[in-house]
């Protein structure tokens, strides 16, 4: 914004009024009989009085109008020229069902605690102590995508550092840990690296029902695939998709996140969340998601997209825009509707894939039934099976921040954010797409597991990942 400038010349003036010759003659003859010091006294005091004029109303609207114009002038310039520089996703705006309303978290809800019985912990095998020079750095550094292979049922995982990496060889841990307690079953695995992904940051990813195709959900790089990732490096990484062409506009995927397979068709469905990418955390390799996800909160401007691509004829479409940060994925055994994590808007909707709501989306779970915003989901294979979104953390104080201050956010540097996402919490939410009756499992104070961001659903578990920890919950339905 300019600044008003002060009028150094001072108030516009009215003109003197001429004097007639007679007085003009009387004047000239006493200044001639006047001793020169009166001279300068009268004419301070003639300046002193002019300054004096009062002005009139006509002059000081006139004045206010054009001070008026001018700001407006600087503002406008100011727009054009310094907004894309100060904020280069553009300004926040108002959402048009407003801001989430959560739940307040119930502190006696704590069925995802260790004491239940029902959780346990996979961390990874050191083969070493940690300090030796020949040890080499943990693979399970951010495991947020656990998927199985559906032929062989080994476990994998995509790590913050572009890896897939599988879990083998699971044996119970019989020390305790004071951080994890007693209560806690601890079991560790062997993990091997079985591919480099490239430099991008992968979020989500499916075996094909063969097991012999990998799609990966990538935030930097788009869709990619991998064919028999075991015979890696003779099998290449692909870029499917980077762009998508919808009419006659073709836009590039800016933050892919989430992937599954059409158990009938075959094709794959994926989120792309965002018109705002992933940025270089400083000289690390990994890519900042965290940041460009509060950007697209701050704004506020719903740029998420579902889409669809089919491996048959190799193409791309886009099945539904306008969703504020479409995240996880879930689809049911008939392939009949996909069911979305839509983060910020703070809900789970279901698009329809057929019937007569065919293409429309509609909500299953509410801001109002939850205590934060969801993030990774899944739905179980079977016919009567249910959905699971995960809840990383609980709703602030600041989720429901005006535009006017959701655009300082916006003005801040990367390097000004806390990492620490607030008190500790983890919680999954259990939704049944047919009743749309909920309930919840949690941790409220985060003291056996939190910033739980991703699940998958096998054989009765919920197994657990996160963009933070360096374990895998995984949680007993059944029990």
């Amino acid at each position: 914004m300019g600044k008003r400038r002060k009028n150094k010349g001072g108030s516009p003036q009215k003109s003197p009024q001429k004097q007639s010759p007679q007085k003009g003659a009387q004047q000239s003859t006493a200044s001639n009989t006047t001793p020169p010091t009166s001279n300068t006294t009268n004419a301070a005091s003639s300046i002193h009085n002019r300054r004096r004029t009062p002005l009139s109303a006509s002059s000081t609207k006139g004045l206010g109008s054009r001070a008026l114009i001018i700001v407006a002038c600087l503002g406008y310039f100011a727009q054009k020229q310094l907004a894309p520089y100060f904020l280069p996703y553009g300004p926040a705006v108002n959402m048009q069902e407003g801001p989430p309303r959560f739940q307040p978290v119930d502190p006696s809800n704590d069925k995802l605690r260790g004491k239940h019985g029902k959780l346990t912990k996979i961390y990874e095998r050191l083969e070493h102590d940690v300090g030796d020079d020949d040890t080499e750095p943990l693979l399970l550094q951010g495991p947020e995508t656990v998927l199985f292979h559906p032929k062989s049922g080994t476990m994998y995982v995509l790590t913050q550092d572009a890896l897939l990496v599988s879990l083998t060889d699971l044996k119970p841990h019989n020390s305790n840990n004071e951080d994890d307690g007693a209560t806690t079953k601890i079991v560790t695995a062997k993990t091997t690296k079985v591919a480099n992904l490239g430099t991008g940051r992968p979020m989500g990813a499916r075996f094909t029902s063969d097991g012999k195709t990998l799609y990966i959900a990538d935030a930097l790089l788009g869709l990619l695939r991998i064919v028999n990732p075991h015979d890696y490096p003779k099998s290449k990484v692909e870029i499917v998709a980077n762009q998508v062409t919808d009419g006659n506009n073709t836009t590039k995927i800016l933050h892919a996140n989430d992937v599954i397979i059409g158990p009938r068709s075959g094709k794959v469905y994926f989120t792309d969340s965002s018109d705002i990418g992933p940025e270089r955390m400083g000289t690390q390799q990994s890519w900042d998601t965290m940041y460009a996800a509060t950007m697209d909160w701050a704004r506020g401007k719903p740029t998420g997209r579902l889409l669809e691509y089919n491996p048959k004829n190799n193409q791309l479409k886009v099945l539904a825009t306008g969703l504020w940060f479409s995240n996880g994925l879930g689809i049911d055994r008939d392939e009949s509707s996909i069911m979305v994590a839509e983060t910020f808007a703070g809900r789970v909707v279901r698009y329809h894939l057929k019937g007569s709501k065919v293409g429309t989306v509609e909500t299953l779970v509410d801001s109002t039934d939850l205590p934060g915003f969801v993030d990774g989901l899944d739905c179980g294979p079977d016919k009567h099976s249910k959905c699971y979104a995960t809840v990383p953390s609980a709703a602030g104080r600041f989720t429901e921040l005006h535009r006017i201050w959701r655009n300082l956010v916006l003005l801040w540097p990367r390097w000004a954010f806390a990492r620490n996402g607030g008190s500790p919490y983890g919680g999954v939410v259990e939704v049944d797409p047919k009743t749309q009756q909920i309930q919840y499992f949690q941790d409220p104070n985060g003291a056996d597991i939190a910033h739980v961001t991703g699940v998958t659903v096998w054989k009765n578990k919920l197994y657990l990942g996160s963009s933070k920890n360096n374990f895998i919950g995984a949680y007993d339905l059944k029990k």
